[in-house]
């Protein structure tokens, strides 16, 4: 994830969701939901879904081929550096 400057991800323990800390792009729940749905073209769950402490993350359901979730993360990059 050194590509993408301001999302750090939260190491995942045995699972197929990741969550992934967007505060480093400094966008309110609002801005970070539509920049991610708008820009990357991303379909997701809002962090402040799971409670306040979710602000500014998002879960990403990785249960995908190894393609999908390539351009999924390239699209991300591609929003990010616009």
């Amino acid at each position: 994830m050194a590509t993408l400057p301001g999302v750090e991800l939260i190491e995942p323990e045995g699972t197929f969701l990741l969550w992934l800390d967007f505060c480093g792009l400094g966008l309110t729940a609002d801005d970070l939901t539509a920049f991610l749905r708008n820009e990357a073209k991303w379909a997701f769950t809002r962090g402040p879904a799971f409670g306040e402490e979710g602000i500014g993350f998002a879960r990403l359901n990785i249960a995908c081929t190894r393609s999908r979730l390539d351009e999924a993360l390239d699209q991300l990059e591609a929003a990010i550096n616009k």
